[in-house]
């Protein structure tokens, strides 16, 4: 897609930033300090925009015809992130993590839904989690995500960067050595696009939700 290099662009921007951190955390005697961790699951989202066909404009850049209101939102998805965790202090970690979740943008309306275009979802994140058990953490982080879609419909002259705070959950097979994990979390975005804006429809809080699994390998 055309937008995939401003994507890579700006994401590869805030972990460059990001990762200072990881970097500069020094190593805890007798425990990794790093770790890679790669998960995979499914991410669902709340509606981008509501009665958005009340805009004769809007109904005319979506091209479909609709009778009555409408959302638009992602259909869920797959979703796959990958995270670089370090320890800070004994039950504090920082973790830097980036992602993609593939969806399609779907309208419903008077109980029926259809797909509009492919949607694709970039976001990176720098949060800390703190270690409750064990084997069990609470994290909270911040970041931002990007919008991917072809320049027409809700995404006519495409997107920019969308802030976002995350809070999440996660549990660990293992504390040392090679694991399995399971993590859950929680995402408060800010959506708007020019096209929304013109059309005066009702959007602006997007909700998401992820559960993943997967692996944790030590890197020093």
């Amino acid at each position: 897609m055309g937008t995939a290099l401003p994507v890579a662009h700006h994401a590869s921007r805030l972990a460059a930033l990001a990762a200072v951190p990881l970097l500069l955390a020094p190593p805890q005697a007798g425990a990794q300090s790093l770790w890679l961790e790669v998960r995979a699951g499914l991410v669902v989202s709340t509606a981008l925009a509501e009665d958005a066909v009340a805009n004769a404009s809007l109904r005319q850049r979506l091209g479909e015809r609709f009778d009555g209101p409408v959302r638009a939102l992602p259909a869920a998805g797959p979703g796959i992130t990958i995270a670089a965790v370090s320890n800070l202090r004994t039950r504090t970690r920082v973790e830097l993590a980036a992602g993609w979740t593939f969806s399609r943008l779907v309208v419903e309306e008077a109980g029926t839904r259809r797909a509009i275009q492919d949607l694709g979802v970039a976001q990176a994140s720098l949060g800390i989690r703190y270690m409750v058990r064990d084997r069990i953490d609470a994290a909270c982080g911040f970041g931002a995500a990007h919008y991917v879609a072809d320049d027409r419909g809700l995404f006519a002259g495409g997107t920019g960067l969308t802030p976002l705070v995350e809070c999440g959950a996660g549990v660990a097979t293992m504390a040392t050595g090679r694991r399995f994990l399971l993590r859950a979390t929680a995402q408060v975005q800010r959506f708007r696009t020019g096209v929304l804006s013109d059309a005066a429809a009702r959007t602006g809080t997007v909700l998401r939700f992820a559960i993943q699994a997967g692996i944790a390998m030590p890197v020093r």
